[in-house]
């Protein structure tokens, strides 16, 4: 998927994590102060991905505004059918269904203390089954979420087969709510309710924002409704009407009705068309959820006390300089950091220096006695001279430039995969370690060069995917760098690049590829194979790629895309490939993708310097005041080849985007949700059996 473009005051990154067994990304904002900010969580709907959310949905603007965590899980497992959250019925506890792994996401992220998040200030929201979902996150457990946003989604008490009509009343749903609470119903005294849906929206019936909102004013005994200034509403060429209920110490409950807006997710970032169930145009609906909750919270308390510490601490040998650099994080009200290096030869330091904005701070120790180990030691301090414990780093060894040796680095397989270049291989280092590996391609007429970046593996093995080529020959080679500042870089390969290719290339399970499959003859799949036999090939779990091809079909063998295929290309001779000059450092040889205790500050990378290709190592005394062999960048060990495992990704490329595509006729073009918890021999099963008809009536016609 295409890399999501932020807006200009955003200045915050997103980070993806593993919690209660959901892979979510979370974004954490440059703005707020820790210990105070607010955490929402936004739910996607069915056949819309997190990712969706993530891209599309414009979070990052509510983060900046208010100073507010973002995290946008994906459902456990695929969800119920279809990437469904299980919001149907009102049989919830806080140990079952859905509910749990979304209780255990808010406690993982309100106990990392780096990401300061007040626990009175979080909030749910979602789209459709998404919105569904938070309405019973709310109603379960009232004294987690202190505001709760819904966008086109069903009351609680609901299945999936009564999305079209409204199926409860309010009074039917209070008494769902209030039953689901059970001994936490108290802290509906202290929660908000937001609740948006568009008046050209088919799929949910519009008719559940009224149900949703009554039940919530009458859980609060607020009172209303009245109109609000619909000037409030952020987002742009926002039309249609904003009613709220109020208590006595102000609103509690807001109902917006949108025109123009359909069955999306109202992001109102004013460019681009309505994708993945994400508009663009009218309210952005984010924001909106992060001001009202922010201005009107009623549970917001102090943050409790949070010590200076220490999060991680890493030591860089710099052989050329002679030095030692440390590098590390604070969290909490550090005033400065005390930082050491522990040796056989006693202890330098201790150093003080001030953290900066980012909590980061970094400290050079020259003059450092070669050949024995250094640990970096740092110590936090608050304003009142209160110190953390100590916390260590990995040692370090200052080696001498003369004597030290590059990596090894090899390149064992090169491919061409739908206009893009794969390539695997193995790297190490003996003394000092290859935290990546930098895959380069050059091509023809002096085309490039560009550049992936692979993190090599434990076991040496790396991959990457390089994309963006033309058509024609292009030379692949990798460069590995150690610690030490040391380069290698692999012998060439040769490869032929064809016009053709993919436009796009997505990786996903079966339901997660639904929205690329389209009727094609008799089958149900893609162009070169029927949903049968993806089923029969993959089960309903395992994930793997479609290709787009440049006329809009999405392909399952890379092979069948249209367009021209690649041409042979003979390898070309060493000398004449023309190697860039001075590739840069490599942006992620930092702690930034190292892990919170083991990597040096980013900014502090070695980059490396390949230079015209030799065979022959240069004597030290031919050594640059940089302290690097030019000629050794260039040499390949000719280590044996290793099985590393195969990636067909590149961690450092954003992934392609993932356009709505095709629906299936069984999706209605919609945000359609289909009742699993229905008895054997449902419409569940009557849909799979369709499916698995159509593939067979295919099979048969062919044979």
């Amino acid at each position: 998927m295409l890399a999501f473009a932020a807006s200009a005051h955003a200045q915050g990154a997103w980070q993806p994590r593993q919690a209660a067994g959901m892979n979510v990304q979370v974004y954490t904002p440059a703005a707020g102060q820790a210990g105070a900010r607010g955490l929402l969580i936004a739910l996607h709907g069915c056949t819309q991905s997190a990712e969706a959310m993530r891209q599309r949905a414009g979070l990052e603007r509510a983060a900046e505004d208010q100073g507010v965590v973002i995290a946008t899980p994906a459902v456990p497992n695929g969800g119920v059918i279809l990437g469904c959250w299980d919001y149907y019925g009102a049989n919830h506890t806080r140990r079952t269904r859905h509910v749990a792994p979304l209780l255990g996401l808010v406690d993982a992220l309100l106990a990392d203390g780096a990401l300061g998040i007040n626990p009175g200030k979080v909030w749910i929201a979602g789209l459709s089954s998404g919105g569904g979902q938070a309405v019973i996150m709310g109603c379960v457990a009232p004294d987690v979420f202190a505001g709760v946003g819904v966008a086109a989604g069903p009351a609680v008490g609901t299945s999936s087969a009564e999305i079209g009509r409204v199926a409860t009343d309010v009074a039917q749903a209070t008494r769902d709510c209030r039953q689901l609470a059970g001994g936490t119903a108290g802290a509906f005294d202290t929660q908000l309710f937001a609740v948006v849906a568009g008046r050209n929206d088919f799929t949910v019936a519009q008719g559940y924002a009224a149900v949703n909102a009554g039940m919530a004013a009458a859980l609060y005994g607020a009172q209303g409704p009245g109109d609000a200034p619909l000037a409030t509403v952020p987002g742009v060429a926002v039309g249609g009407r904003l009613t709220e209920w109020r208590d006595a110490a102000g609103p509690r409950v807001w109902r917006l009705e949108a025109d123009g807006l359909g069955h999306a997710w109202p992001a109102g970032g004013g460019q681009g068309q309505e994708l993945e169930f994400v508009a663009q145009q009218g309210p952005d609906f984010g924001l909106f959820l992060a001001r009202m909750f922010t201005q009107h919270g009623r549970r917001v308390r102090a943050a409790p006390a949070q010590p200076a510490q220490v999060v991680w601490v890493a030591a860089e040998a710099q052989p050329q300089q002679g030095a030692v650099a440390v590098s590390g994080q604070v969290a909490g009200p550090a005033a400065d950091v005390a930082v050491s290096l522990r040796g056989a030869a006693g202890i330098l330091g201790p150093r003080v220096v001030v953290p900066g904005a980012d909590q980061r701070f970094a400290v050079l120790f020259p003059n450092v006695a070669r050949g024995t180990p250094w640990t970096p030691v740092a110590v936090a301090r608050d304003g009142a001279g209160v110190e953390s414990a100590a916390v260590e780093g990995a040692p370090v060894i200052l080696r001498d430039p003369a004597n030290d040796q590059p990596p090894w680095v090899q390149l064992a397989a090169v491919e061409s995969v739908s206009g893009c270049v794969e390539a695997r291989g193995t790297s190490g280092d003996d003394e000092d370690g290859v935290p990546a590996v930098a895959l380069v391609a050059r091509g023809e007429g002096g085309a490039g060069p560009l550049e992936a970046l692979a993190t090599v593996g434990d076991d040496g093995g790396w991959s990457a995917r390089l994309c963006g080529l033309g058509a024609g020959c292009w030379t692949v080679f990798a460069v590995a760098t150690d610690r030490a500042g040391l380069a290698a870089r692999s012998a060439p390969q040769v490869v032929g690049v064809g016009d053709g290719g993919a436009v796009e290339v997505v990786e996903a399970n079966l339901n997660g590829h639904l929205m690329r499959y389209g009727t094609y003859g008799l089958g149900y799949g893609t162009p070169d194979i029927t949903y049968v036999d993806l089923l029969a090939r993959y089960g309903l779990n395992e994930v793997f790629p479609l290709y787009l091809g440049v006329d809009g079909r999405w392909y399952h063998d890379p092979a069948n895309l249209p367009g021209a295929a690649p041409p042979d290309c003979e390898a070309a001779p060493v000398e004449d490939m023309g190697l860039p000059v001075d590739l840069g450092a490599p942006a992620d040889l930092g702690a930034a993708d190292m892990g919170p205790d083991r990597g040096p500050d980013p900014d502090e990378g070695v980059g490396y310097d390949p230079a015209p290709a030799s065979d022959a190592a240069p004597p030290a005394e031919d050594l640059g005041q940089d302290g690097r062999a030019p000629d050794l960048a260039l040499r390949d060990r000719g280590e044996p080849d290793a099985a590393a495992p195969r990636d067909a990704g590149d961690p450092d490329q954003a992934p392609p985007r993932t356009d709505a595509g095709t629906i299936p006729p069984a999706a209605g073009g919609g945000d359609v949700i289909i009742d699993c918890t229905q008895a054997p021999g449902g419409d569940a099963l009557l849909w799979w059996g369709l499916l698995g008809v159509a593939g067979l009536r295919r099979r048969r016609r062919r044979a």
